[in-house]
């Protein structure tokens, strides 16, 4: 946390739950009011958390560690609709009303942290295609500063599943024009699902169990839940742990 947005040294570092618990209390709830009672200029001097990780200042390449989480944001929309619908989302682990009172800020642990903006550019499609919601792509740095809220009813699911989505930039740029994506996006738990199948085939079924496990990734890669060339990549290099001659 930062004491404002023109400061970017000198943070304060706090765990995740107290972050959240000032939104809830309203450690900023005065200027908060003051914001959605019209006075903009209040909203430069809320305090600035950056949820994705520990940060000596305020630039991505400064980072000391990474929360596992990325932070969200949804601008001018129904925000108690909205609010409700995210709150029911299995990956959805917190959200809450923005300063401005009309958006919404949503938090999302994510599979692997060092593929931030892999997992951020797979959010964008991913909230696009289950509530067709716009995320503010500004926001897909590591160092993403949000300005602390205020709502008293701010959702919190710490059983929320973890994201394992990922789209890397060049299928996101060969899906600038796309209607439907196919291919270009990876599920990585749906994928460790058929990982784990030909690690843990027992000697005699080591070719069926490839059979299998190529069956159900073709299924998701043809359902646009995996790219094809990640998913040959994962089962080579699981078959490759394994005794090759015995499989074919």
């Amino acid at each position: 946390m930062f004491e404002s947005v023109y400061k970017t040294d000198k943070p304060y570092h706090i765990t995740l739950s107290v972050a959240l618990s000032r939104i809830r209390d309203g450690s900023s709830s005065k200027t908060v009011d003051l914001v959605r009672e019209g006075d903009k200029k209040k909203k430069t001097e809320l305090p600035v958390v950056l949820f994705s990780g520990e940060f000596s200042t305020r630039e991505d390449d400064k980072i000391i560690s990474h929360s596992g989480f990325i932070v969200l944001d949804f601008d001018h929309l129904d925000v108690e609709s909205y609010k409700n619908i995210l709150c029911t989302d299995d990956h959805v682990y917190a959200v809450w009303i923005s300063p401005s009172g009309d958006g919404l800020k949503a938090l999302v642990k994510v599979s692997n942290p060092e593929r931030h903006r892999d997992h951020f550019r797979a959010l964008v499609k991913y909230f696009d295609k289950q509530y067709n919601l716009e995320v503010d792509q500004s926001g897909a740095n590591e160092s993403r500063a949000c300005f602390e809220s205020f709502d008293p009813n701010i959702c919190v699911k710490e059983d929320a599943t973890t994201f394992g989505g990922m789209l890397s930039e060049e299928g996101s740029k060969k899906n600038s024009n796309a209607v439907q994506v196919v291919g270009e996006y990876t599920d990585y738990q749906k994928l460790n699902i058929a990982a784990k199948m030909i690690r843990q085939a027992a000697d005699g079924e080591k070719h069926s169990t490839l059979l299998k496990a190529s069956i159900l990734c073709g299924g998701y890669v043809s359902a646009g839940r995996m790219e094809e060339a990640e998913a040959i990549r994962v089962l080579e290099q699981e078959i490759s742990k394994k005794d090759v001659d015995s499989i074919d």
